[in-house]
């Protein structure tokens, strides 16, 4: 019941790809691209250099070039002509018309929310992934790292749970395990700017509009 099939779209040049429907678009122009999966880079056209892999992966870009996207419906709505991007692990990287470009994302879920900004790296499960537009330079490792933050320009988040409630907040820098933790609550989310935070716990019950400190 229509599990797999290799297929050929017949343009292109060195091309690869395996699967129901993928790269089903492919025309002269799109080359040096590899898909595998079930409606795995359908709308690709004249994208190059592409690697798509999974169920839905890549599934509305038509002409961007050199993304990695990897895992079920990982970058599935990556627009057009985007490039650099590489998007690892379920739901990656699956914001709505997702337009950017030199991201990474690798976890379940990190940047799962992202729709328009640049430069941003997120690893780990749903590591930035409330993330959307405006956070631009963002970098977070760890188990939901930077869970909450949507709108955080320059911010680094390390560590499981590491600026967990910050959301809006600019040049922040939190460092080790629920580090710049914070409180989950209406009010006392953490929007302050320049703040930073390095060591376990530390800056644990920062809220709110708390700004310019260091904590080690």
């Amino acid at each position: 019941a229509d599990s797999v099939c290799l297929q050929s779209t017949g343009t292109g040049t060195s091309n690869t790809i395996f699967g129901k429907n993928a790269g089903d678009s492919i025309a002269s122009g799109g080359n040096y691209n590899s898909i595998f999966g079930e409606d795995a880079g359908t709308a690709i056209g004249v994208g190059d250099n592409n690697v798509v892999m999974g169920y839905q992966a890549g599934s509305t870009f038509t002409s961007g070039s050199n993304n990695t996207l990897v895992g079920y419906q990982a970058g599935t709505s990556l627009q057009s002509s985007y490039y650099k991007n590489t998007l690892i692990g379920a739901e990656a990287g699956g914001g709505a018309n997702m337009a950017v470009n030199f991201t990474t994302a690798v976890g379940f879920g990190a940047l799962k929310a992202l729709t328009a900004s640049t430069a941003n790296t997120a690893i780990g499960y749903e590591a930035l992934v409330s993330n959307s537009t405006g956070s631009n330079n963002c970098t977070a490792v760890g188990y939901w790292a930077g869970r909450y933050a949507t709108t955080t320009p320059d911010s680094t988040f390390v560590g499981t749970s590491a600026g967990y409630s910050v959301t809006t907040s600019s040049y922040a820098t939190h460092i080790g395990t629920s580090s710049g933790y914070g409180v989950a609550e209406s009010g006392k989310w953490l929007t302050g700017n320049l703040n930073t935070t390095v060591g376990y716990k530390a800056g644990f019950k920062m809220v709110g509009t708390a700004s310019h400190n260091t904590i080690v």
